[in-house]
């Protein structure tokens, strides 16, 4: 067996429309989970299913950095897009053998901050939790 550890599939987040991605400042954990909206109805024949759009959610939680460098997005920035309503682009991917873009993982798409929150307490370093909710589709290919 050869597992992929977390650190090598970062979160990506760009706000200047992709010319650029920043990863998260100490990211400790992230989840991104995806949801297709079921429309069921019943008939003489049975369920009929309809599936909707899919959905999309990142959230997670990291660790504020006292010094960050111009690669890391930090709650500051997180705070000042969800204040602005700031359309962002996110990007997770694992190249897998060969380099190839997203061999094993790929997943990008628009999405804004819809929630931050700060962890202040004594003895422990500030955290900040945050959720980035989709805009539009979620695709399995780069951006």
């Amino acid at each position: 067996m050869n597992t992929v550890q977390g650190e090598l599939a970062p979160l990506l987040i760009s706000s200047d429309g992709g010319a650029t991605f920043k990863t998260l400042v100490c990211l400790e954990t992230y989840d991104l989970k995806l949801t297709t909206t079921v429309n069921q109805v019943e008939t003489s024949c049975g369920i009929a299913t309809g599936l909707g759009a899919i959905k999309f959610v990142a959230s997670g939680s990291a660790v504020m950095e006292a010094e960050p460098d111009s690669s890391m997005v930090t709650m500051k920035d997180m705070t000042n897009w969800q204040l602005n309503k700031t359309l962002l682009k996110l990007k997770t991917e694992y190249p897998g053998s060969g380099g190839q873009y997203g061999q094993n993982i790929a997943l990008s798409g628009d999405c804004y901050v819809t929630d931050m929150g700060d962890t202040f307490q004594v003895g422990q370093v500030i955290k900040f939790t945050f959720t980035l909710t989709g805009n539009g589709t979620v695709s399995n290919q780069p951006f």
